[in-house]
């Protein structure tokens, strides 16, 4: 019961936060997030161990609408709305192969500069996690009282 309390409530402070930021649209938000996992998991490689390392070589940075639509759920029309809205922004960029990727500038997110209120919901977000990590330690541990 605790565990679940504390996931439910990080999930809704984030989710709410995120609404903030977006303006209210999550899909959005989502399509954003999904271009941003490829774009890091591009520098990173997952050995048998379960642990996540550096690339030497990178792997490949975009991703396609369709892609996007299948793993979010998120209808095709709609994600390339999103992604036209996301272009607008100067966030991402279009690719002749019909891949989109993240816009950079000095070798960062546009998406992560100015005044869109991006990096303060990543620090926001990352305080949530570590929150909840010391929150299910607790539970671990056996140092939490029950609610």
């Amino acid at each position: 019961m605790q565990l679940r309390y504390h996931y439910v409530e990080f999930l809704t402070e984030h989710l709410s936060d995120c609404c903030r930021v977006f303006g209210g649209d999550l899909q959005e938000m989502l399509v954003l997030a999904v271009m941003g996992q490829v774009h890091l998991r591009a520098g990173l490689d997952v050995g048998p161990d379960g642990l996540v390392k550096p690339r030497s070589i990178p792997g490949p940075i975009g991703i396609t609408a369709s892609r996007i639509a299948d793993v979010t759920g998120i209808p095709r029309q709609t994600v390339r709305r999103k992604l036209a809205r996301l272009e607008s922004r100067g966030w991402i960029i279009p690719q002749p192969s019909g891949l989109w990727v993240i816009a950079l500038r000095d070798g960062v997110a546009v998406a992560r500069q100015g005044d869109n209120g991006l990096d303060a919901l990543d620090a926001r977000s990352m305080d949530r996690v570590l929150r909840m990590a010391r929150q299910l330690s607790k539970i671990v541990t056996g140092t939490e009282r029950p609610l």
